[in-house]
């Protein structure tokens, strides 16, 4: 999921990326529930 840049903009990606995989999990998570 993560991609590693070459020129090294990578470190600021990943932490963006990670918060948006997390929230997406975190809704996914509670919607099973609601089911």
């Amino acid at each position: 999921m993560i991609r590693v840049l070459r020129d090294g903009r990578y470190l600021a990606g990943t932490s963006a990326e990670i918060k948006v995989l997390a929230m997406l999990l975190h809704r996914n998570s509670q919607e099973e529930h609601k089911k």
